[in-house]
This record gives C-alpha cells, sequence and structure tokens, in this order.
C-alpha cells in the first residue's frame, strides 16, 4: 500500500511540474510579447503570397495602383495593383488582421486594426507605423478588434463590446458601448490581470517574473531528481564487512 501510496504521489507531482511549467511560461510570455513574437517568421511564404490568399484587403483611393492586403500572420504591399507583393514589416506580427482602411480625403494615411493587439497608423503610405495608444478599450485585455472603417471625419472601430468613432479633426473618442457586457469584460480584465501581474501595478509585473521564474526552475528541477538515474549502494569489502 505504501509502495502504491509513493507511485501516485510521484506520478502526480510530475503533472504537477508539467502544468505548472506551462502557467509560469504563458505569464512570461504574456508580460513579455517583444521577446517571442518574431520567432514565427517564414520568409519563403512571402515570395508566393497572391491576392486570393488575403483575409482582408484595400485599395488606395489616391492610387488604384497602390493595395494593402493581410494572411492570418502577415501584412503585404502591393505598388503594381496587385502583380508583386512585399511584406510590410510592423514592431509587432502582423497576426488576425481584421481591417485595413485608406483615408478617403487625406493622402498617404491609412490604418491597420489587428485583432488582438490594437490600431496601427502610418500617414506616409506604409512605410512607418505608429500605435494608437488612446484606444478607449485594451484588446489584450479582452475585448477584441473586430472591424475597422473610415470616412473622411471620423476613424470607427467595432469592437466585440461596442463601436468606438474617432474624429480625426477634434482627435477624441466617442464609444456606444453595449452595457450588458461591462461585467464580463470588468472579470475578464479582472483575471487577466491576475494572471500578468499588472493587478498589482509595475511592480507586479517584476514580482511576477520572479515568481515565474522561480517555479519554473523548481519544477524542472524536481522532474530532473524524479527521472535521474539512482545510484546503488556499493558492496562492503570483506574487511569492511568484517569489521562490522
Amino acid at each position: 500500500m505504501k509502495r502504491w501510496n509513493r507511485r501516485l504521489h510521484r506520478w502526480i507531482g510530475l503533472i504537477s511540474c508539467v502544468f505548472m511549467l506551462i502557467v509560469s511560461g504563458t505569464a512570461l510570455a504574456l508580460n513579455h510579447r517583444e521577446f517571442w513574437l518574431h520567432w514565427d517568421l517564414e520568409p519563403e511564404q512571402q515570395l508566393h503570397f497572391s491576392l486570393q490568399q488575403a483575409q482582408t484587403w484595400a485599395i488606395d483611393p489616391q492610387d488604384a495602383q497602390h493595395l494593402l492586403a493581410a494572411d492570418s500572420h502577415y501584412l503585404y504591399e502591393s505598388r503594381d495593383q496587385g502583380q508583386s507583393w512585399e511584406e510590410i514589416p510592423l514592431y509587432v506580427p502582423a497576426e488576425h488582421v481584421v481591417g485595413i482602411v485608406f483615408s478617403p480625403k487625406t493622402p498617404d494615411l491609412l490604418w491597420v486594426a489587428l485583432r488582438d493587439i490594437g490600431v496601427f497608423q502610418s500617414d506616409d503610405g506604409g512605410f512607418v507605423w505608429d500605435e494608437i495608444a488612446s484606444l478607449p478599450f485594451d484588446p489584450v485585455a479582452g475585448e477584441k478588434i473586430k472591424s475597422l472603417a473610415a470616412s473622411a471625419e471620423s476613424l470607427v472601430v467595432n469592437s466585440e463590446l461596442g463601436i468606438h468613432a474617432y474624429h480625426l479633426a477634434k482627435q477624441d473618442w466617442h464609444s456606444q458601448t453595449l452595457a450588458y457586457k461591462q461585467q464580463k469584460l470588468s472579470w475578464q480584465e479582472t483575471i487577466w490581470k491576475l494572471h500578468t501581474g499588472q493587478f498589482f501595478g509595475s511592480w507586479g509585473l517584476y514580482l511576477y517574473d520572479s515568481v515565474a521564474l522561480c517555479l519554473i526552475f523548481l519544477s524542472l528541477s524536481g522532474l530532473w531528481m524524479a527521472w535521474r538515474p539512482r545510484r546503488k549502494p556499493k558492496p562492503l569489502k570483506p574487511s569492511e564487512a568484517s569489521s562490522n
């Protein structure tokens, strides 16, 4: 019975170590996305892109030869009406692009919306990008972006919980939020902040990083101690056995 209990305790410990590694690793990854978001780049796919592969795309109203398109991983640009394409680098991977919009009034002004990150703006036709940091909601915390639209006066961001219009001249937001989903979003934000340490402010990130690294070390060392070969005791020499 004791032997069975020891085996059960050992396997429960091993499984717990694996889950501890997953939880600690994901917390570190969420807090430091800049270190891993570029690992999945696959340049060989960029050479074979065509408009048929695009999940969303747009035509520059000022220049019909200028196209922007995106698949599930990259953002592309064509200056010859889709005959050839080049990747447009953002400082975050262009995953889950849900909207590409050219300004109908201002030349070279355009926006790109990433479902899980935010909205990016370029005023030089796509060479330099800046993130719009003044969004009235946080896509990373749970309120994902669904679509993007623009008129001569405003930029409209449609999220999961409402419609947010940005007046370009006044530079302010007007939001129409679905009130009955606000409680759900608040719980999502709380859980997200607790998981990443943001609930405790800027120092919480450093605290969670330290705790996550310690848990990863303890889990890995525990797995190594569980699986390392055990040394058998050396047999006693005849002289040592007789003396004992």
